[in-house]
């Protein structure tokens, strides 16, 4: 594409990010998402959360929280992804933490949101509540 001088859109970004994900391969990724921002389009909530797949399924959930707070505009599934990268990565207590505040922006989510925060729940010591 880039030697016929076709400038890749959203769509084929997030494919190859996706190959990434599958393959763990965090320096493509890492080239990918360079280029997403020279191409402006690490602000679009599309690239956004596959982008924050990617990291959470590599172990890299302060990249993963930076790409959330980039993004202006935040949809479900974004706010899912992210809910889901604590939960893969064990982190209960900040999975719930952003849960709630998906609450406040979004509303109370969906079966996905829901399957998330379950899986979190029998990881916590309720004897500490």
């Amino acid at each position: 594409m880039l030697l016929e001088t076709v400038v890749p859109d959203s769509t084929t970004l997030n494919g190859l990010i996706g190959v990434c994900i599958k393959f763990r391969d965090i320096d493509l990724g890492f080239q990918l998402h360079c280029f997403a921002v020279k191409l402006r389009l690490d602000l679009d909530y599309f690239i956004g959360s596959v982008l924050i797949d990617l990291y959470a399924k590599c172990g890299l959930v302060k990249k993963a929280r930076m790409v959330f707070h980039v993004v202006p505009q935040r949809d479900l599934v974004m706010w899912n992804v992210m809910i889901s990268c604590y939960a893969l990565n064990r982190s209960s207590e900040e999975a719930l933490g952003m849960f709630n505040l998906m609450r406040s922006d979004r509303g109370n989510g969906d079966e996905f949101t829901f399957n998330s925060v379950l899986s979190v729940c029998d990881t916590l010591d309720y004897y500490d509540f």
